[in-house]
């Protein structure tokens, strides 16, 4: 319909809207609608995140890198590392710490800060799920903001940003790195004896890749050599390479952590399917 007959869809939307008691806050940028949000919703914008991060590593001193960084439409990407927090998977393979900061201006998730490791060897980035480093856009009623006095709504604003700056601080922990390490070590012994396509069907299928996805793991996995289950983690970290979408590609980095942490009984399956 937005392709076809804009209009029709503006009228379809006007007049739902109008028929709603529902109080909402509109997101807008250079006058086009962004989002429909909550009028809970904090706003919480990439230019202040920002801020906070680069005043934030500057005061982390040297070694602090950033990997990549990006805006799309949903949200905004900071990919840092610490050069200075490094290991080996095994002899010339080293990774190196970091985090991965990634925010909404328009309701697609929470603030999100994940341990990130980045194999020096191929570049490739895996993050790993941590759901305790999230804060949600979720604040005090929009309307009811003349109950307080602007020194007070200041305040709760400062608090939530000194949460953030928080999170930011204790991103790159030393433990959970050096844990992944010795996850992926482990994943190294996990050999895949089966047929390597069916093993990447299989591995795709619990993970949540596309046909297409799954044929640039294949492709990256049998280019590779490295039949094991450290090895189809790489492929599919490898293949976020091969997306158009940062968006994606992203997510792509964050299933390699779901394919590290595939209950024994799947792997089995996947690395022995013919």
């Amino acid at each position: 319909m937005l392709r076809q007959c804009p209009d029709l869809l503006a009228q379809n939307i006007n007049h739902w809207l109008s028929r709603s008691e529902d109080t909402s806050l509109i997101r807008t940028l250079r006058g086009q609608m962004r989002a429909v949000l909550s009028n809970r919703y904090r706003i919480v914008d990439h230019h202040d995140i920002l801020a906070m991060v680069v005043t934030e590593l500057q005061e982390m001193g040297d070694g602090m890198t950033i990997a990549s960084c990006q805006v799309t439409d949903a949200r905004m990407y900071i990919k840092v590392v610490n050069t200075n927090i490094e290991d080996a998977i095994s002899l010339n393979d080293p990774v190196q710490a970091g985090f991965i900061l990634s925010n909404s201006e328009v309701g697609l998730g929470s603030i999100s800060i994940e341990p990130f490791i980045l194999r020096l060897a191929c570049l490739n980035g895996l993050i790993l799920k941590d759901r305790r480093q999230r804060k949600n856009h979720v604040g005090r009623v929009s309307e009811n903001n003349d109950l307080y006095a602007i020194d007070t709504l200041q305040a709760i604003d400062d608090a939530f940003k000194l949460q953030l700056r928080d999170l930011v601080r204790n991103a790159i922990s030393i433990t959970t790195f050096r844990e992944a390490v010795e996850d992926l070590q482990v994943a190294k012994t996990g050999i895949i004896t089966g047929k390597p396509a069916k093993a990447v069907e299989l591995t795709a299928k619990a993970i949540g890749l596309n046909q297409s996805e799954s044929e640039f793991v294949l492709s990256h996995l049998l280019r590779s050599g490295d039949l094991s289950k450290f090895g189809m983690l790489n492929a599919v970290t490898r293949s976020a390479e091969d997306v158009e979408s940062y968006d994606r590609a992203t997510e792509i980095e964050r299933l390699g952590s779901d394919v590290l942490y595939l209950p024994s009984t799947t792997w089995r399956e996947v690395a022995t399917a013919n």
